[in-house]
């Protein structure tokens, strides 16, 4: 059987300290000068030309002889 949560001892829950106050006020985040984005493209570039398709390698003719015997 499952242990009922009330059969285990809590701990003791601590008393919610309050939040620290900051003696000086947290310094502003430095922000950087804003840079100029670069220009987007006005048309998307385009890809690139797919190589021409190169034709089969053609194998010369074997030697008269060469392969038999």
């Amino acid at each position: 059987a499952p242990l009922a949560p009330s059969s285990r001892p809590r701990r003791p829950e601590e008393p919610a300290k309050p939040p620290e106050k900051p003696k000086e006020p947290p310094a502003p985040p430095v922000v950087p000068p804003e840079t100029p984005a670069p220009p987007a493209p006005a048309e998307p570039p385009t890809e690139p030309p797919a190589p021409p398709e190169m034709p089969p390698p053609v194998e010369p003719p074997p030697a008269p002889g060469a392969g038999t015997e």
